[in-house]
């Protein structure tokens, strides 16, 4: 039990730290989100690359012996890490815009969403099976996502943009098993940052930066970018990945109870009703696992399913494709 509470405590820690990146961001919201983005990403690549140096022999015996063992493997990883690094760099770049242009609550609506999206696309790339809680959550969000878009569908498109370029991440990296998940993650890092210096050197070039921005992107790269994923990493070692997917919802609930009360930003009613039918379709989505919880940590069994669900369950998984 102590070992658990330990890469929980891990997983609950990455979470909390990313929920408090956009005060932040908002501390250097002068500068373009590119360039924010080009720093962010070459300090931390910088600093995961030490990390691993640490270990050096045995992530570049893996790479090399993933190579000898098969080239075809080999490039699809190089691949999936260069696909991942993309992913990545959008994903980054547009939710620092939406972070210093739109709203905090922008940003934290598009992490609220994730998960479900992550699944919905799941079902189509992955081939993955929805059960019908989860099919009543994605429609939910749906619904919600409709409702935001009829809010300001200038915000819509970069939550949709933040959203999907993650949850797009996510699905690739499931296949992304040649290497362990850090060497994977600094290889990507390191390519990200190549990417973007070869897109757009300018920022290397020629500007002039004072002392606050490179206090507040180390902060950010290093305490609010590194720090978490280590311990995100970590907390995967001991704890299941539904488990710790279901603590993801930690990350933009704390953003956006910063958006309400510390940027004081306000939601219109149509956006109340959309954030409330999110909050109702998480929890519908997530009903399986929040029992499951509840029984391991009280010991209290739920009733079972009722037979005609179950039967329905059985007649979907008869084929064998669960």
């Amino acid at each position: 039990m102590k070992n658990s509470k330990k890469y929980f405590i891990a997983g609950f820690l990455s979470y909390v730290i990313w929920g408090f990146v956009p005060i932040f961001f908002k501390q250097i919201s002068a500068h373009d989100p590119y360039e924010i983005i080009f720093y962010r990403i070459w300090i931390a690549a910088t600093v995961i690359t030490i990390v691993l140096g640490l270990n050096f022999k045995k992530s570049w015996s893996d790479i090399s012996s993933l190579y000898r063992r098969s080239v075809k493997d080999f490039m699809r990883m190089i691949s999936l890490n260069v696909i991942g690094a993309l992913l990545l760099v959008t994903n980054w770049i547009t939710y620092v815009y939406v972070i210093n242009n739109i709203s905090v609550n922008a940003g934290s609506f598009a992490y609220l969403i994730l998960p479900i999206v992550t699944t919905f696309l799941a079902f189509f790339i992955l081939k993955e099976k929805l059960n019908s809680s989860k099919w009543t959550g994605v429609i939910l969000s749906g619904i919600s996502c409709y409702l935001m878009a009829h809010v300001d569908i200038h915000q819509i498109t970069y939550i949709a943009c933040i959203t999907f370029s993650y949850s797009f991440y996510m699905i690739t990296q499931k296949r992304n098993t040649f290497l362990n998940r850090k060497t994977a993650l600094a290889i990507q890092m390191i390519i990200g940052a190549l990417v973007m210096l070869i897109i757009n050197p300018a920022p290397a070039i020629g500007s002039v930066l004072d002392t606050h921005f490179w206090i507040f992107i180390t902060i950010i790269s290093v305490v609010f970018t590194i720090t978490p994923l280590l311990l995100n990493l970590f907390a995967l070692n001991g704890m299941e990945s539904s488990q710790l997917a279901f603590l993801i919802y930690i990350n933009p609930i704390v953003s956006f109870l910063i958006g309400l009360f510390v940027y004081n930003e306000k939601l219109d009613p149509l956006a109340v009703i959309a954030y409330t039918l999110l909050a109702v379709s998480i929890v519908i989505f997530n009903w399986d696992l929040i029992v499951k919880i509840v029984e391991r940590s009280s010991g209290i069994k739920f009733k079972p399913i009722p037979v005609e669900i179950e039967s329905s369950e059985k007649t979907k998984t008869s084929d064998g494709t669960r």
